[in-house]
């Protein structure tokens, strides 16, 4: 792997990484959740972060500005019953909700009925979980531990079908950084001659990125095909096909050279030009 300073630069699929909050103004309740969501994440570290866990809705709120993106997922635990704060939980999950729309929510309460008021609020909750007395705390872990494993899987699976985000992204490299892109934007990629780099050509731009062709491949998918050994298009954006020449056009008007190998494959795409 190759670096540039401290940042190496590769292409990789675009993995989902949810981030958990957690609000609740019981100090050992707060804390208890706490460990068991710390637990999770160390169970769970390529597909979830644990953020912070928050007593009050306003502490909450700056954390969760702070640190997620409209388009993030996030799982939040939210208390119902706060009755020290400014909001409760309900309300709580409804500015969430506007704001986040990528998140999932599951409601924390100590009483069941609680639970019926969610629907009445319109707020699409993922699950709750009725919290036990605190001298019945311990003796329930285990249970409550497969549950919170239960509901992350659920979560995950909400974002991998595509309930609140694309999936087909992969993420970049680049002098810049990391940029996340779909491969259904990349027209072709080609070969930079001698400087170790390949070239992606979009709708109204071109990314330079430190990585070869194949590994480029391997994460773009199997709509793109070299054409040459120097060129890799994507398969749903050819134009037209010349096989008298030996050249294919992408919809962007760029034109690739087909290698002798590779007329065969190309024939069912596009307008045959040339005979």
């Amino acid at each position: 792997m190759k670096e540039c300073g401290r940042i190496p630069f590769w292409v990789l699929p675009f993995l989902s990484m949810v981030k958990l909050y957690l609000c609740e103004d019981d100090s050992i309740q707060l804390e208890y959740y706490a460990g068991l969501l710390r637990r999770l994440i160390s169970e769970n570290s390529q597909t979830a972060d644990f953020q912070g866990a928050y007593p009050d809705p306003e502490a909450f709120l700056e954390g969760v500005v702070d640190s997620l993106s409209e388009e993030d997922g996030a799982l939040f635990f939210l208390d119902i019953c706060l009755p020290e704060a400014s909001m409760d939980g309900l309300e709580l999950a409804g500015i969430l909700r506007k704001r986040y729309p990528a998140s999932q929510i599951v409601f924390l309460t100590s009483e069941a009925q609680y639970a019926v008021q969610t629907y009445e609020y319109r707020l699409e909750v993922l699950d709750y979980l009725v919290k036990e007395p605190l001298d019945l705390l311990a003796s329930g872990e285990e249970k409550l531990q497969n549950r919170l494993q239960n509901i992350l899987k659920r979560c995950l699976e909400k974002e991998k079908y595509g309930s609140y985000r694309e999936q087909k992204k992969i993420k970049l490299g680049t002098k810049e950084g990391y940029i996340c892109l779909d491969p259904e934007s990349v027209f072709c990629a080609n070969a930079v001659k001698e400087r170790h780099q390949i070239e992606l050509y979009l709708d109204h731009r071109k990314i330079l990125s430190p990585v070869t062709l194949d590994q480029a491949k391997n994460c773009l998918g199997d709509g793109f095909r070299f054409c040459n050994k120097s060129c890799l298009v994507n398969l749903k954006k050819i134009r037209s096909v010349d096989l008298k020449e030996r050249f294919l056009w992408l919809e962007n008007g760029m034109r690739c050279e087909i290698s002798f190998r590779e007329v065969q494959f190309f024939k069912k795409y596009g307008r045959q030009q040339g005979g």
